[in-house]
């Protein structure tokens, strides 16, 4: 998980669903597994204290029920990268080559230092 608090903070990373009231959607949960890959969970969430037609009730669901992600959402998640990741490799490529490509010509031309 990203540790940048410009992120979302030490235990952040996540930007969750909200209605038009900018109230949440539903309830997230997350474990950062051993291997790293991580599970995030969601959960149905209410709001009874809010008015009858701002509160995120659904038929069959209480509060804190085990829940898909609305398709009409998405859940966004943060993460940092190690260094030896396929995607930091794949980024570093380009600007390795084009070094390897200047010392080549450097060689030919005879421009050594």
């Amino acid at each position: 998980m990203n540790a940048d608090a410009a992120w979302g903070g030490t235990d952040g990373g996540f930007d969750i669903p909200l209605d038009i009231n900018k109230q949440p959607r539903i309830w997230l949960d997350n474990e950062v597994n051993t291997d790293g890959s991580i599970l995030v969970k969601t959960y149905h969430r209410t709001h009874p204290q809010s008015p009858e037609f701002a509160r995120n009730e659904i038929d069959n669901l209480t509060n804190g029920d085990p829940i898909y992600i609305p398709s009409d959402s998405f859940v966004s998640v943060r993460v940092e990268m190690p260094a030896d990741s396929i995607w930091n490799q794949k980024q570093e490529a380009p600007r390795i080559a084009m070094e390897e490509a200047m010392m080549k010509e450097e060689r030919s031309d005879g421009n050594n230092v």
